[in-house]
């Protein structure tokens, strides 16, 4: 999963992250809110401040009934941070109809009164486009004024302004720099953030006891992403000590949450009974899991886990969706020549491997190989069909080609 590209600026609980709403009751205002003609301010009632408390309250306990009641009256007298609850609230549709016009509207109501939050969440509007025609410029110089004011989730968003180069110059130093005001303060993604920064040595000198810092905090609070990467750590004792029960730990905590990484991780060590015992039942487990969610590697992974345990049409049909990586091409390859799951084709099985030759990120070798031993077998005739499906698998596409025989 990379995080480099996510945008905070709702609220939106997190994994294991929760997520909170600053409530500045010493900085209530009221701008703008009441008539400077005497009878009329005498006939407008005020709401009662104390609401602005239970309103964001009811927000955090998932009452948005009773918050849609006190949060309402103060954002039409102009209440900055009940203006952005409430945009929140009609941004994810809590308690009333989803409604983007709405929530943009009172984010930017709260954004005019200088609120980091609005002026953040209006930020992630331009930045994506949602209710807002996109604009990198405005949104990076929204998040500017949020962050200047020390919002972390302003922050970090900076951070990705300059990371990106989105509507600044490109400039890793500042990324690392803003990254770190937001790390500082807790903000998870600007702590995975910045452990990738020391990691790879971008805008900050590489330095891999830094980046096992924040990975671990990052982790702690629960980022699926960082707890992989401390599984991996300490599975191969990369700048820690080597230890296979915190690797397994991490794995299944991030695994948990769906991580397919550590999924594939998960499953690997299954298979290859490395630090846990022998068990391909649970090795499918992962794959499948991971497989599912559309990931190539693990897609491939199932489809040899199940021919291990000579399930072959499984096997055949997950090899077929990841069918696009060379090594994989050539496991296809393998059960056409051995009849495994499909009947025995070597027309099927040589043109498989001619296709896996020329693929990148492949085993050439290998499948030329399988190749000249498929040959060895076939008649000319049958080399002559074979070459004519390789020139189908290369135009139509493996599976059509497929498919017409």
């Amino acid at each position: 999963m990379v995080h480099g590209s996510i945008i905070y600026f709702l609220g939106a609980p997190m994994k294991r992250t929760t997520a909170c709403i600053v409530i500045a009751l010493a900085a209530i205002s009221l701008a703008g809110c009441v008539s400077s003609s005497a009878n009329t301010r005498s006939e407008v009632k005020v709401p009662d401040q104390s609401a602005l408390g239970r309103g964001v309250n009811a927000v955090q306990s998932g009452d948005y009934a009773a918050a849609l009641a006190e949060l309402t009256p103060l954002a039409a007298h102009g209440n900055a941070i009940a203006q952005y609850n409430l945009g929140r609230m009609y941004y994810y549709g809590q308690g009333v109809p989803r409604d983007l016009d709405q929530a943009t509207s009172l984010f930017r109501q709260s954004a005019a009164q200088g609120n980091p939050d609005g002026e953040n969440n209006l930020g992630a509007g331009y930045e994506t486009g949602e209710g807002l025609p996109q604009d990198y410029s405005q949104a990076s110089a929204l998040f500017r004024n949020a962050a200047v004011q020390g919002n972390a989730k302003a922050e970090y968003n900076l951070g990705r302004s300059y990371e990106h180069g989105r509507g600044l110059p490109l400039d890793y130093a500042e990324a690392a720099a803003w990254y770190t005001k937001s790390a500082q303060q807790g903000y998870v993604l600007a702590q995975y953030n910045l452990a990738l920064m020391y990691d790879q040595g971008r805008g900050v000198s590489t330095d891999q006891a830094q980046a096992v810092i924040w990975y671990s905090k990052a982790a702690n609070q629960g980022m699926s992403d960082a707890e992989n990467e401390l599984g991996v750590r300490y599975e191969k004792g990369q700048n820690v000590p080597q230890n296979d029960a915190l690797a397994l730990e991490w794995y299944r905590r991030s695994a948990a949450e769906g991580d397919v990484d550590a999924l594939n991780n998960l499953g690997r060590l299954y298979e290859n009974g490395h630090v846990v015992p022998r068990d391909y039942a649970k090795a499918i487990e992962m794959f499948r899991q991971a497989a599912e969610m559309g990931d190539v590697s693990a897609q491939a992974s199932l489809g040899l886990a199940y021919a291990v345990t000579t399930n072959y049409s499984q096997a055949l049909r997950w090899y077929v969706a990841a069918a696009q990586q060379g090594d994989v091409v050539l496991n296809l390859g393998a059960m056409y020549f051995q009849g495994f799951g499909v009947s025995h084709d070597l027309v099927a099985a040589y043109a498989l491997a001619n296709v896996a030759a020329s693929m990148e990120g492949g085993t050439p070798s290998n499948a030329i190989n399988n190749r000249d031993i498929t040959t060895g077998l076939m008649s000319a005739v049958q080399i002559k069909l074979g070459d004519a499906l390789t020139s189908r698998m290369q135009k139509e596409g493996l599976l059509k080609a497929l498919d017409s025989r």
